[in-house]
């Protein structure tokens, strides 16, 4: 089975176990509730008792929107987000390999990042633009360490999935490795390499449904010379990762 269906279905699993804990949490909160308390929320979160539909906090500490799938995306103290992710690394060519959906080899180097980011403009329903500053660390064949700043435009008017909001995201940055990577550097895909290259990232991103605060993602973690512009490098590298992201 191939990394990308292992990702896929850990991250199927964790949806359903966060899923379920999410709707014991609802149960154990509507029994502290009077009904006029949850009457109230109702009426918040349900558009068609909602004309105004402004996203606003009333005395209860709830969220009144338009569209509950943004209200953690678009309220103030919602903004900020850390994320956990991982994932493996392959030589194969960005375009013509890995977003062709081809068969890839995967070299016996690993990556683990930690990202904090957060939410700095949106528009309506359609889209969100963010920021995101990475701490990544190599292990396996590769060695060292790797910091990534990146900005992001994330596309939200998107179908849900299983009643999960789904989002698309291409991000673009710059990436230092704390040494020149060897896998980079012997690569048969690759011309020169470098510590100081660019950064991109496609994601596909679920947000649960049940509990705001969570979301899963695949994500392509991308280091290239853009056609040389980077210290005359040509290739790079593609790491297939999934992850984990909390909002604050």
């Amino acid at each position: 089975m191939s990394l990308i269906r292992i990702t896929a279905l850990l991250m199927l699993i964790g949806l359903i176990a966060i899923q379920k804990i999410s709707s014991l949490e609802t149960t154990e909160r509507q029994d502290q509730f009077s009904p006029y308390d949850l009457r109230r929320e109702k009426e918040l979160l349900n558009p068609s008792t909602n004309h105004q539909r402004p996203l606003q906090q009333n005395n209860d500490g709830f969220f009144a929107s338009f569209d509950w799938r943004l209200r953690n995306l678009l309220s103030e103290d919602r903004s900020f987000f850390v994320s956990l992710y991982g994932g493996r690394y392959t030589d194969r060519h960005l375009a013509t390999k890995v977003l062709m959906f081809k068969p890839i080899d995967y070299e016996d180097s690993w990556l683990k990042v930690l990202a904090i980011g957060s939410i700095f403009y949106n528009n309506s329903n359609l889209y969100n633009l963010e920021y995101e500053v990475q701490f990544g660390n190599h292990i396996g064949e590769q060695q060292h360490q790797e910091y990534n700043i990146v900005g992001i435009f994330r596309w939200l008017y998107l179908p849900d999935i299983f009643g999960n909001p789904l989002s698309l995201a291409i991000g673009n940055g710059v990436s230092y490795a704390t040494m020149t990577p060897p896998i980079e550097e012997k690569s048969r895909t690759n011309i020169n390499a470098s510590k100081w290259l660019n950064y991109l990232l496609i994601e596909g991103m679920l947000s649960l449904k049940n509990n705001e605060h969570w979301h899963l993602f695949g994500r392509i973690h991308h280091r290239s010379g853009v056609f040389g512009l980077y210290n005359g490098v040509r290739g790079g590298s593609n790491i297939m990762t999934g992850g984990l992201r909390y909002s604050f």
